[in-house]
């Protein structure tokens, strides 16, 4: 006998069918608490990576075990995502999951909930052999504790994600500062290898900048001097001071970059010398000179072939070959100071957290813990074409993919100093010293980098 039902019956009853194979009711049933946790889960999860397949993967591979949990991956542009995510979160539609750069986590930390100790969540598991079975079993898995992160992951990571024995966020790559060089101008220059310290990085720039019978720029050989049209200056003199012996936070985590360093020829000013360095790059009297306000921003310059040299991030390979998928380039690690025996890099990357207003924080952080796992971050940072964060990967990861072995090489001495809540303020505060300088007034930069000192330690 035919049985005929009422479309609104048929809908419900399509639904309940649903909910039997979602929850293995029907099945073989399992721990009933299990089943009544393992009921459909919605994640929303911003970022700004321009290509988000690898982070699907990654998805795709824990629905596995979570095949109730539904991960939806909105991409943002870099220019507005700040803004958008910060209204979103005012107005209680953000997303559960987000990405924030490693000095932003001050800035968020009101907004973030902090990881637990362990998540306790349901599993699906099949049994049987002839005929399967689904059960669902409630599993209590550990997250991380400041010991496992700081075993797993570069040093760097444990300062920016941890606060007041709390863990703010998990990183799925791990970028540094590098050198970026045009493999055929360098050639034309008769330079056979990249400088690994900044007296040959200097003869290099001699060597390649062309000038005109105007002294006009014919040919660059670095993007590199000003704060306006070059991408990572901060990070750059960031890194100089760094290496140059600027204490760039005390002992109490007070900005210090501007003090003196004693040594037995008397009192250093590691920063100062480190910001005129920097400087000189983009001032006609000097011999280096090769960059000024006329180029574009440094990327699209090397990019367009107009300058040898450009500092930046692995990501920035992706973009380069979009628009200069021709260009003959290759990549160095961050010249060091000469005759040092200690390496100094820059880090800037992301950390991937979860919301404090997420209706599902232990789910989500559940889904992050195991996105960084050695395994699925092998498969992430592959398929991503990024720098691993993950320490036993380094090695692997420089062998298989020698683009990444430069950012591998650096990871263990990268460093980023900025931990307070107002990055954005902080970081336009250095970059006013750069101007100051480019408009003539070094005259003036010591007592310049003492008041910014103080001014960005009002932002700590």
């Amino acid at each position: 006998m035919f049985h005929f039902f009422s479309r609104k019956k048929l809908i419900t009853l399509v639904l309940l069918a649903a909910v039997f194979v979602l929850t293995g009711v029907g099945c073989k049933g399992g721990d009933p608490e299990a089943q009544a946790k393992a009921q459909p889960v919605t994640l929303t999860y911003w970022t700004i990576a321009a290509d988000t397949a690898a982070l699907e993967s990654v998805i795709g591979q824990y629905r596995k075990q979570h095949p109730n949990v539904t991960i939806s991956v909105v991409r943002v542009p870099a220019d507005r995502y700040e803004l958008d995510l910060l209204e979103a979160l005012a107005e209680d539609r953000g997303p559960d999951i987000f990405s924030i750069q490693n000095t932003w986590v001050k800035k968020y930390q009101s907004k973030i909930e902090p990881l637990p100790p362990s998540t306790n969540l349901p599993y699906q598991l099949v049994t049987g052999t002839l005929k399967k079975e689904v059960e669902w079993v409630l599993s209590q898995q550990p997250t991380h504790t400041i010991q496992t992160l700081t075993s797993t992951f570069v040093p760097q990571v444990v300062t920016d994600a941890v606060d007041a024995g709390k863990i703010y966020g998990l990183p799925l790559s791990f970028d540094t500062l590098a050198l970026y060089y045009n493999r055929d101008i360098f050639n034309n220059a008769n330079i056979i290898n990249p400088p690994a310290t900044w007296t040959p990085f200097a003869s290099a720039v001699r060597a390649i900048t062309l000038l005109d019978a105007q002294n006009n720029i014919i040919q660059s050989a670095v993007a590199m001097g000003r704060a306006d049209n070059v991408s990572y200056a901060v990070d750059v003199v960031s890194a100089l001071m760094s290496q140059n012996g600027a204490q760039m936070l005390d002992a109490n985590q007070n900005v210090a970059f501007h003090l003196p360093v004693q040594t037995a020829s008397g009192s250093l000013y590691p920063a100062e010398q480190a910001v005129l360095f920097y400087t000189d790059f983009a001032n006609f009297g000097k011999e280096v000179y090769t960059w000024n306000e006329t180029f574009d921003s440094s990327l699209e310059a090397f990019a367009a072939g107009e300058t040898a040299m450009y500092f930046g991030y692995a990501s920035d390979q992706q973009v380069i070959d979009r628009i200069a998928p021709a260009l003959n380039y290759e990549i160095a690690g961050l010249p060091q100071i000469d005759g040092s025996p200690v390496k100094r890099n820059y880090a800037r990357y992301w950390l991937e957290t979860v919301s404090k207003k997420s209706q599902n924080t232990e789910w989500a952080w559940d889904f992050l813990t195991f996105a960084t796992r050695e395994k699925n971050v092998k498969q992430y940072v592959t398929d991503a074409e990024l720098p691993t964060a993950v320490r036993n990967l380094l090695e692997s990861q420089a062998t298989e993919n020698p683009r990444m072995s430069v950012f591998n090489v650096q990871a263990l001495t990268a460093e980023s100093w900025y931990q307070g809540d107002q990055p954005d303020v902080a970081f336009e505060l250095f970059g006013s010293i750069i101007d100051v300088v480019n408009t003539g007034e070094r005259s003036t930069l010591r007592e310049l980098l003492g008041q910014v000192a103080r001014q960005i330690n009002q932002t700590l």
